[in-house]
């Protein structure tokens, strides 16, 4: 016989369990959720009664706390236009991380508007193919990323370059680079915030959803999983397709790389 131990809840403070719990809220709405990777910050997509969509923040600077309540508070709450289905957050950069960057990125101009070295980005996958992207540290909704046709279901940032892999009903997967200024835009553009973004690379040689995407932590892999038994494994180099793992016998709907490089 095994023994199951319930591990003691975390204490909340009241004005935090009475938000969370409330009745405004719809109680099976929850798609996703992810953490930041310091572990700080918890995303959780929320609806209200009248069809509000929104991403609760919730910040704590340690988990394992059980006497003090107080250090677990919501962060900031941010605004959807649809129903959020994928999460994704990118980590701040270190300086000496730019090395890298322009190594890997040698033909890629600097983003001059962005700090990636100093904040933290949260990337929201809707249901109306838009991607928005904000800075954590400000609450500014920096980026609202459109290209795909349909529901944004998966994204995924690399650690060290902050590129996003986004997959999507629409059958497509976009690479994004967020360190790039992209073309310039005129001063209309600039007075409203739909950035574009640069979307340097689209695969699209599928006829059905992609569910996943992720990148390996070196970079150098892109694995995409999906309907029909579908995981399949790129080449971040040329983008070409390099494995395709057969061996399930239904739909596959997440993946994952070991942490070690």
């Amino acid at each position: 016989m095994y023994l199951i131990e319930t591990p003691n809840l975390l204490p909340l403070d009241e004005s935090l369990k009475n938000y969370l719990t409330s009745s405004i809220f719809l109680p099976n709405n929850i798609w996703k959720t992810t953490f930041s990777p310091c572990s700080h910050y918890l995303a959780i997509p929320k609806q209200d009664i009248y069809g509000h969509d929104c991403i609760v923040i919730i910040y704590c600077p340690n988990w394992h706390s059980n006497n003090k309540p107080e250090d677990l508070y919501i962060y900031e709450e941010f605004t959807c236009s649809s129903p959020v289905w994928s999460l994704a957050f990118g980590q701040r950069m270190k300086k000496s991380d730019n090395i890298l960057l322009k190594r890997r990125c040698s033909n890629i101009s600097v983003n001059h508007r962005y700090d990636f070295t100093k904040n933290l980005f949260l990337a929201a996958g809707l249901a109306d193919g838009k991607i928005n992207i904000w800075n954590i540290d400000t609450g500014e909704l920096t980026l609202i990323l459109i290209d795909h046709k349909s529901t944004v279901c998966g994204l995924a940032f690399t650690l060290d370059t902050m590129q996003l892999a986004s997959c999507s009903h629409d059958t497509t997967i976009k690479l994004w680079d967020l360190y790039d200024d992209g073309k310039k835009f005129s001063l209309i553009r600039l007075f409203i915030q739909f950035i574009l973004g640069n979307m340097y690379k689209t695969i699209n040689q599928w006829t059905h959803v992609i569910s996943t995407v992720k990148w390996s932590p070196d970079e150098r892999l892109l694995c995409a999983v999906g309907p029909h038994e579908l995981v399949v494994l790129y080449d971040t180099k040329n983008w070409k397709e390099i494995f395709k793992f057969d061996g399930h016998e239904h739909s596959v709907v997440d993946c994952a790389f070991s942490s070690d490089r």
